[in-house]
């Protein structure tokens, strides 16, 4: 099986980080269950949903090729009965560890007033937005979401008081272009990612860090 792409890892690493979390608590918890062949994590289809959940193991898997453990669809299953869950959770943490220094952040700052920055090898590089305009409103709306998913069109045209779809979309290219430009971002990847269907959000390549 080839490895997924770092962009697709980062992607993932937070559904990730919840199967590591899970497992690696109940492992801790009860100690029984070095007994048992399989572990289960079906428990978080409902929070990550059949997709994410299916193709974070998928990523997973990928990690423990050659080892003593194999995983499929929502199970992880110890191949060999000497094998320890113990050293199943070691491999996966470095696993994360690995991926998590390996992929790089760009972290912004957005203020209240438009006031947008990005620091890269010492140098600030920065651009203002108006103050209260639909650009900031968007910036900061997509930025407050506690989860990576897509934020739908209708939400944020509600929230940036655009009176049309298109406005929305209009907005969205000017933030696009403007930060590219100033703050000299990868032009392959935007820092506001679109999904037909499912609306905006910001790209998981960006860490967005809001200020007063």
């Amino acid at each position: 099986m080839l490895p997924f792409s770092p962009r697709t890892v980062r992607e993932y690493l937070p559904a990730i980080n919840s199967i590591y979390a899970l497992l690696e608590v109940d492992i801790h918890r009860y100690p029984e269950l070095e007994n048992k062949e399989v572990l289960d994590v079906i428990g978080l289809e409902k929070s990550l949903g059949v997709s994410k959940l299916s193709y974070s193991m998928a990523i997973i898997d990928n990690w423990f090729q050659g080892t003593d453990f194999e995983v499929e669809r929502h199970l992880s299953i110890r191949k060999h009965p000497t094998a320890r869950w113990s050293d199943f959770i070691r491999i996966f943490d470095a696993k994360i560890l690995e991926h998590q220094n390996t992929i790089p952040v760009i972290v912004l700052t957005v203020s209240k007033s438009g006031h947008v920055t990005r620091t890269l090898d010492q140098q600030v590089f920065e651009h203002d937005f108006e103050k209260d305009s639909q650009k900031v409103l968007l910036l900061q709306h997509l930025a407050d979401q506690e989860t990576k998913d897509y934020v739908s069109t209708d939400d944020i045209r509600h929230v940036i008081g655009a009176k049309t779809n298109a406005v929305v979309n209009k907005a969205v290219e000017a933030v696009r272009t403007a930060l590219e430009s100033k703050l000299k971002l990868p032009p392959n990847n935007p820092i506001i990612d679109s999904k037909r269907g499912s609306g905006y959000r910001i790209d998981p390549l960006y860490s967005i860090v809001l200020v007063d």
